[in-house]
């Protein structure tokens, strides 16, 4: 699950955005996809926005 979550956040980071709150709360773990690895989304968006952009609300 922790790869796949870094996964996911590199993807973010290279789009040049920041999630702003990843916490155990906010990975929702999803089944395996044939290969036995598990996918992760990503939820509670409230504190995303753009790489040195993003403010605490």
């Amino acid at each position: 699950v922790r790869k796949a979550v870094e996964h996911k956040l590199a993807l973010l980071h290279e789009a040049g955005y920041v999630h702003g709150d990843v916490r155990d709360v906010n990975v929702l773990v999803c089944g395996a996809d044939g290969s036995g690895e598990k996918d992760v989304l990503l939820v509670d968006w409230d504190w995303a926005g753009r790489g040195a952009e993003a403010r605490y609300p």
